[in-house]
């Protein structure tokens, strides 16, 4: 009896062993993945923010405007919907659609049952339907709840994807470490809610008043 007790006593030290180690390299896979230990702000410009794990980000305008814009928004967030719907259109047509502003959407899920949300935004920009598929989330956002695969394959229909790469994309998560590389990118440079924006170097958090986004936008364009 007691070799026996024995021998289960080993097996179970060696599996915690096993595991312990495992959450070792986990850990220190996304340390290397966020840069180390240093601050944040150390690390990360806003132009590095371009880029979504090393892929250029989904962008509309001028790539060589004066300013950017780089907007961090998670599909589960009401006031990144309210954002979307109201302020982000006038952004877009008093500075992007004038060459001014070069608008940078950096791929970002705040809370975990958001990332296939959206990994499917990536899947979505794999069609060319990105902006469509951005727009689409947000005008039919689910209340009280994070999206559902229905909900995204219904935001996929309304943004004109092929629907049948679309599901197939989704459902496989072939974006999904993507979209979960690149919030470590967005936590890295301090991103901590949202809707959160780089305007030129500036950080700016929450759902601010259109004027706030105006007086940042004209001031990066005045080089202040």
């Amino acid at each position: 009896m007691s070799k026996k007790k024995s021998k289960r006593k080993g097996a179970g030290s060696e599996l915690y062993i096993i595991i312990g180690l495992g959450a070792v390299i986990i850990v220190l896979g996304l340390i290397v993945l966020t840069g180390g230990f240093a601050p944040p702000a150390a690390q990360v410009g806003s132009e590095a923010l371009v880029s979504c794990n090393g892929k250029p980000c989904p962008s509309k305008g001028d790539p060589n405007a004066p300013v950017t814009v780089i907007e961090f928004s998670d599909y589960a967030c009401h006031n990144c919907r309210d954002f979307s719907v109201a302020t982000e259109p006038v952004i877009e047509q008093e500075y992007v659609e004038t060459g001014r502003v070069r608008y940078v959407s950096h791929v970002f899920a705040l809370w975990p049952d958001s990332q296939p949300a959206a990994a499917a935004a990536l899947c979505a920009n794999d069609q060319g339907r990105y902006w469509e598929y951005h727009e689409q989330a947000f005008l039919n956002f689910r209340e009280g709840g994070f999206p559902t695969r229905d909900d995204i394959l219904n935001w996929g229909r309304l943004a004109g994807v092929d629907l049948g790469p679309f599901t197939e994309c989704v459902d496989s998560g072939r974006f999904l470490f993507d979209a979960q590389a690149s919030a470590l990118e967005g936590r890295r440079a301090g991103i901590n809610g949202t809707p959160s924006f780089f305007i030129g170097d500036q950080l700016m958090e929450g759902n601010l008043p259109l004027a706030q986004f105006r007086a940042a936008i004209d001031a990066a364009l005045a080089g202040r």
